[in-house]
């Protein structure tokens, strides 16, 4: 498993810190844990523990990939969420 920090991009363009997160992928698959927050607060859009399975096929919600992180659109639309790789 490999860590990154994450952020999100609120409607207006700006940026807030999501936490640390533990990523495990497979060919077709990406799974994400929140493991800490980041001191944030009240803009922390996920709490410690949620978990989520993203499809790598047809439709998925990964937009782009590279090779230190990828950003994901949960939702497949909306707010963007930036996962990178914490060295």
């Amino acid at each position: 498993m490999e860590k990154y920090r994450v952020t999100y991009m609120s409607g207006g363009g700006t940026e807030y810190k999501d936490g640390v997160w533990k990523v495990k992928q497979t060919p077709k698959t990406i799974t994400a844990e929140k493991i800490e927050e980041d001191g944030v607060g009240i803009y922390s859009m996920h709490e410690v523990g949620f978990k989520t399975r993203i499809g790598k096929g047809t439709g998925n919600p990964i937009k782009y990939e590279e090779e230190n992180g990828f950003t994901v659109y949960f939702w497949q639309a909306g707010t963007p969420y930036i996962f990178e790789k914490i060295s």
